[in-house]
């Protein structure tokens, strides 16, 4: 059985009984100790477990998923978001947009704006480009996993430009430990985008909030959020939340 089958597999356990031995992965997946601890080891490295003696549990902290798995999930949610979040851009603004997939439902609802857009994100080019949109790609190293740009060019690109609105996507949102993100190099970008716009929203659906990944890079009263709805009584009573769908 490839990797990454195995990966599959141990991910739907852990999913279904929070923790798992070490002798139920060896007889489930029918191969050698040693190669299960290697895959775990992988999997705790990508934050989507947590070894212990004997086995592994799920991680508290989330793990990042693929551009692919993302593109399927919450579509409606997504557009709402983006929509309402076009709202937001005056004529002439210089837009930041980060990579990800609700930032890309946005762009052609700026297509009847006059505005400069700076992206990191490599699947923009080809809505930027048909809509026409003036814009600017940071350069950088590409992480194929989300499709973003990131690395010392990336940020130098960023670090030059001050952005009157940004727009950033976020992978956990928390009352206590703000805004985080699986990779810190991409942690550095959205940081970086936050301290030199004018104003910052973050575009998340409901299934972000109560979540913490590894990297900060952003604490809620820095930011305003749009999002579809609030399960968590908690977040009404932050002044940062700017818009929810209803």
């Amino acid at each position: 059985m490839i990797q990454i089958k195995r990966e599959e597999i141990i991910k739907s356990i852990l999913e279904i009984k929070k923790t798992v031995t070490l002798k139920e992965l060896t007889e489930k997946l029918k191969t050698s100790e040693s190669t299960i601890r290697r895959d775990l080891a992988r999997m705790e490295g990508n934050g989507i477990l947590t070894r212990v003696h004997g086995g592994a549990r799920i991680s508290n902290i989330s793990y990042e998923e693929d551009l692919v798995s993302k593109i399927s999930q919450n579509n409606e949610a997504k557009e709402d978001i983006a929509f309402l979040a076009s709202t937001y851009i005056k004529e002439n603004d210089c837009v930041f947009l980060d990579a990800g997939t609700t930032t890309e439902y946005l762009i052609k609802h700026m297509r009847s704006k006059d505005v400069t857009v700076v992206t990191n994100g490599i699947h923009h080019i080809k809505e930027l480009s048909k809509y026409k949109i003036k814009s600017y790609f940071t350069g950088g190293a590409l992480k194929h996993k989300t499709g973003a740009l990131i690395g010392k060019d990336a940020l130098k690109t960023i670090e030059s430009y001050n952005y009157d609105i940004s727009f950033i996507g976020s992978n956990s949102i928390d009352i206590k430990a703000g805004l985080t993100t699986p990779d810190p190099d991409e942690a550095l970008i959205k940081e970086r985008v936050i301290q030199n716009s004018k104003v910052s929203y973050i575009l998340a659906d409901h299934t972000k909030f109560n979540k913490i990944s590894f990297s900060k890079f952003g604490n809620l009263e820095e930011v305003k959020i749009i999002t579809d709805t609030i399960i968590d009584d908690r977040y009404h009573n932050i002044k940062t939340i700017e818009e929810v769908i209803k």
